[in-house]
């Protein structure tokens, strides 16, 4: 899996677009000079090193750059990107509307649907801001994808993808370890048992672990193919993903990228299966036998927080759709209405947790659940809709590994990844609403699309093959 792949083309038209988001940004405000400088760059690393660069450029911007380091730029750096996203897109096609690649029907209709109910739920609850605001993110989003797909015309492009989702993990889990151990005071905290959560420069923790549970079974998946020198390159790689996975201490993303790994060297390396089974039973009777371990354990994995007032976001949400099971409260209007179903005391310790996440989530879905935060906002439509999802993902995995594994080893045991990264994500998604559709937030949602897309593109081939050979 090589990170930079040679490109034939060149395109003077993007290095005109940088050029024009240079005056864009300078206008906008006089502290866009650094992302001015960024743009320039980039225009000129474009002259030299072609379109690849340019696409790990973009991928690096919707993941990263878009996180707290500039929060007061991500509009900018959205609209640059996305406007060079589709520069690319136009440089390949044009307006030959005939030429740009079909989705799959069921996926085109489920989505409809969705934009449709969306649309259904904002008029039922009244809330016309927040429901208007997540259905236009949400077309973005979905565009932005679209996009991307687009873009795929072979193998090559999807591993450019899946490098720039890896190097971008990597990046956030350099910040996640330096933020969770060489700042001031941490080893003190641990020390004291007052240590906090940490994930760099993403304030919502539990949203950045994503890049953490796609990216290791990637990485330990195509482990056993390459070189002696390569499988030193992956385990380092590995093992900075996984401290960076276990200081941020999202229980639900530590068990999703164990059982994904489980499975792939259970596939894989049966023997290293075995040998993982027994160091992970071992190391935690080891951790729970002796005090001091067993409090470190206790503490890094939150253990006595429990379900870390989930089960009162359940309760909550039980509450909200047992008045609203048909149509939702609307899209983006969950935290609109929470305080009205509360189950505990506000000042209590479990409600200060509960106000503390409403300052967090910024308006988001708090259900800590994929499925009972699409029913509340969007009603049983809704549930049945986020049921689909995984369904149709698994649908199209099993269906192209059936097909390819006589024609193509490769992409068979590619789509076969792509599904084991889909059961991690689908585990957690029972304690997490994020991460898969989210109404449109680009950063958290986009590294599981890239993989859907990746699947898409192989079904894509399926199909036009099969057409070919009754033709």
């Amino acid at each position: 899996m090589n990170f930079f792949i040679k490109d034939i083309s060149f395109n003077p038209k993007l290095v005109i677009l940088y050029s024009f988001g240079i005056v864009f940004a300078t206008l906008i405000s006089p502290l866009s000079i650094y992302l001015s400088i960024g743009l320039l760059i980039g225009a000129l690393s474009y002259l030299y090193l072609g379109r690849n660069l340019v696409v790990v450029a973009i991928l690096l911007s919707y993941l990263v750059l878009v996180s707290d380091i500039v929060s007061g730029f991500r509009t900018v750096i959205n609209l640059v990107s996305s406007v060079a996203l589709l520069v690319l897109v136009l440089n390949k096609h044009g307006l030959r509307i005939s030429a740009y690649p079909r989705p799959n029907y069921l996926l085109l209709i489920q989505l409809v649907f969705l934009l449709f109910l969306m649309i259904v739920s904002t008029f039922y609850s009244g809330y016309y801001m927040e429901g208007f605001s997540a259905f236009t993110k949400t077309i973005i989003f979905l565009l932005i994808v679209y996009m991307f797909f687009i873009l795929i015309d072979g193998e090559k492009v999807i591993t450019l993808y899946l490098n720039g989702l890896i190097a971008s993990s990597i990046i956030i889990a350099l910040a996640t370890i330096y933020d969770g151990f060489f700042t001031a005071n941490k080893f003190i905290d641990i020390a004291t048992g007052t240590y906090n959560r940490n994930a760099g420069f993403i304030s919502n923790i539990n949203a950045s672990s994503i890049f953490f549970i796609i990216s290791i079974p990637i990485l330990l998946y195509n482990y056993f193919d390459v070189s002696r020198w390569n499988k030193f390159l992956y385990l380092s790689a590995i093992i900075l993903l996984s401290m960076a996975l276990v200081i941020s201490m999202s229980r639900a993303s530590i068990l999703s990228t164990l059982a994904t790994s489980l499975a792939i060297l259970f596939l894989r390396r049966r023997i290293w299966f075995y040998y993982l089974s027994v160091f992970i039973t071992l190391t935690i009777l080891f951790l729970i036998s002796f005090p001091f371990f067993n409090d470190l354990f206790t503490l890094l994995f939150r253990l006595e927080e429990g379900l870390s007032q989930r089960d009162t976001m359940w309760q909550l949400t039980v509450s909200m759709i047992r008045d609203n099971w048909l149509l939702g409260v609307g899209p983006g209007s969950y935290t609109n209405v929470m305080f009205n179903y509360i189950p505990i005391m506000l000042e209590s310790w479990g409600g200060l947790v509960l106000k503390e996440l409403f300052e967090v989530a910024k308006g988001g879905n708090l259900a800590h659940n994929f499925y009972l935060s699409y029913w509340s906002e969007l009603g049983l439509f809704g549930f049945i809709i986020s049921i689909s999802i995984p369904i149709l993902f698994f649908q199209l995995a099993f269906k192209n590994y059936k097909y390819w594994y006589n024609k193509n080893r490769k992409i068979s045991s590619t789509v076969l990844m792509f599904a084991i990264i889909g059961v991690g994500v689908f585990i957690r998604s029972f304690f997490e609403g994020i991460n898969i559709l989210t109404f449109g937030w680009i950063t958290m949602d986009l590294p599981f699309w890239l993989i859907y897309i990746s699947l898409l593109y192989f079904d894509e081939q399926s199909r036009n093959m099969t057409i070919s050979h009754e033709n």
